[in-house]
């Protein structure tokens, strides 16, 4: 089969858009044919005159992107966040589109969900505690933690591992980043400073955060931080075979289109 996943340009701190450029190579990794189309910002409301993409591929669009910009006959809708969570609007949903998610947080239909993380715990020793705002900021005040090291999506990669490495809680105000995994991975335990969405603690990973300083609940979290680096390595060894999977599903489900 032919995709098309429209993305904007790659950049490692996203993982939405690390998702998308991945998602991309593995579909050429499994013999199918797939480009990327990339967009800007500006784009999302305004794509304008629109070249080279192919229109008889199958159009992967990411949640954000609300119509069918490149007039696609077949359209999958993957959801790496809820709809409307970051401006507000709904999908215009065609009647065909085939509807997938990243997790089972966003919407009630196929899953293709995949660990994003790359840092590893350094064993050093622990000498402050950190903080990320993220996407909190659409959805709260989020004021500086004083005696925090901050954590931005402008830190180099090198300083952001280092900063992890050597944190003892990260605090952080969004609930749904692959910074809070990173920072679980690299030993410092993601402390939430907003209520995460209900459903968090049964998803793909389970719970690798705390939400409070209770003794209990940081020594069971630190229990299930233990076998996460596992759990992350089996699921990515399945993902081919789930990708596969999928593809078969989109195939059958535009068969007659």
């Amino acid at each position: 089969m032919k995709f098309t996943v429209v993305t904007p340009s790659y950049r490692r701190n996203s993982g939405g858009v690390w998702l998308l450029h991945f998602l991309c190579s593995q579909l050429n990794a499994l013999g199918h044919k797939a480009t990327v189309y990339i967009y800007t910002t500006e784009q999302v409301t305004n794509f304008g005159n629109l070249i080279g993409y192919d229109p008889d591929a199958i159009v992967i669009y990411p949640e954000v992107i609300i119509n069918n910009p490149l007039n696609a006959k077949k359209v999958v809708r993957y959801l790496l966040n809820k709809e409307g969570a970051i401006d507000g609007k709904p999908i215009n949903w065609g009647k065909n589109d085939f509807s997938m998610t990243y997790s089972k947080l966003y919407k009630d239909c196929d899953t293709l969900f995949y660990p994003i993380a790359d840092t590893v715990n350094r064993n050093e020793p622990r000498e402050y505690n950190s903080y990320y705002v993220g996407k909190g900021s659409k959805y709260a005040i989020c004021p500086p933690l004083p005696g925090c090291q901050e954590i931005t999506t402008s830190t180099s990669r090198e300083k952001y591992i280092d900063i992890l490495n050597k944190s003892k809680i990260m605090f952080t105000y969004d609930t749904l980043t692959s910074t809070n995994l990173d920072a679980a991975l690299c030993g410092a335990i993601p402390y939430f400073l907003l209520e995460p969405p209900k459903e968090l603690k049964n998803a793909e990973l389970g719970k690798y955060w705390i939400e409070s300083l209770d003794p209990q609940e940081i020594a069971e979290t630190k229990e299930n931080i233990k076998t996460l680096e596992l759990r992350i390595l089996q699921m990515r060894q399945e993902f081919p075979q789930k990708l596969t999977e999928m593809c078969n599903k989109i195939e059958k489900h535009f068969k007659d289109m």
